[in-house]
């Protein structure tokens, strides 16, 4: 029994790491070559260590924390400024949009928003100009602007149809249909729901294309429902990680695969008049608890 234990422990120490690796791995690559860099290099690899920790919805790490990210960024616009290097402002700035905007000061968001985009487009750099495009009418839409939001929203969809980025498109049509349903118009709200959920079929395509992929060659699979992000109200009906959870489960259902279902055990902390903050490290990554509950649910199966 005591060995059966020690197993349990390491897998669960394992999967722990694996879940981790793959949002550390490009922080941990940024982390190591900074110290080789000098100059306008170095500034560029502090900004992207401040985006990784700052921007959850478009970095490759999905990851927050935002002392960090405000410990890189300042120390990137304090050398731009030494040197005069106006990429590195902008990208700075962008980058303390980004931290002010998960404090919930908006208006300081919008400001350093506002500040960073003629500087961006000066210098063309165009993902940060049109990501940081988008997220002025994230603000703005926070701000309770719906009008000028859904302005910007349908002004950078074209940018993201011709680059063929279907995870930002999808995040686009849903945050340009949430706007018009905060403006009282179902109609149109509808309609970018629709888009949204077509790209997310496409999505759920290519999840049954692996899984059938798999079982062909006797993989035995086990889908995992997802883990809360604090922004989100996870026992709201309809919510979008809810929306997730159910099209996993019902892919567990159709092909009569492994399901370990965290965002279930989650949902029942709430209910029962628990915090998700207690369980979770930083605003859409688990603590040690939270990693325990979702081992948990995959140990199931072992």
């Amino acid at each position: 029994m005591q060995v059966a234990k020690q197993i349990s422990a390491l897998l669960i120490s394992l999967f722990i790491y694996a879940l981790c690796f793959a949002q550390t791995n490009t922080i941990d690559s940024l982390k190591k070559i900074l110290p080789l860099l000098k100059d306008t290099a170095r500034i560029d690899c502090l900004n992207e260590l401040g985006s990784e920790f700052s921007d959850r919805y478009w970095s490759k790490s999905k990851y927050q924390q935002t002392d960090t990210a405000l410990f890189y960024t300042q120390q990137a616009y304090n050398e731009s400024q030494q040197l005069h290097y106006l990429k590195g402002i902008g990208r700075a700035l962008q980058n303390m949009s980004f931290i002010e905007e998960e404090h919930g000061n908006f208006k300081v968001a919008e400001d350093y928003t506002r500040k960073a985009l003629p500087i961006l487009q000066k210098e063309n750099m165009q993902v940060q100009y049109h990501r940081g495009s988008v997220f002025l009418g994230w603000i703005l839409h926070n701000r309770g602007f719906f009008a000028q939001s859904i302005s910007i929203y349908k002004k950078e969809l074209p940018y993201y149809e011709a680059i063929k980025d279907s995870e930002h498109i999808a995040a686009i049509c849903r945050v340009t249909a949430r706007a018009y349903d905060f403006a009282g118009n179902s109609e149109n709200a509808f309609a970018y729901f629709q888009k949204d959920f077509a790209i997310q079929k496409k999505s759920r395509d290519a999840w049954e294309k692996m899984i059938q992929e798999a079982t062909k060659q006797h993989v035995k699979i086990i889908l995992l429902t997802p883990s809360p992000d604090q922004r989100v109200d996870i026992v709201a009906s309809g919510n979008d990680l809810e929306q997730h959870a159910r099209q996993i489960r019902k892919l567990a259902e159709k092909y009569h695969i492994g399901l370990a279902d965290p965002f279930m055990l989650f949902q029942k902390i709430i209910k029962d008049g628990g915090k998700i903050a207690d369980y979770m490290s930083s605003v859409n990554h688990p603590n040690k608890k939270g990693h325990e509950i979702i081992a948990d649910e995959i140990m199931k199966w072992f």
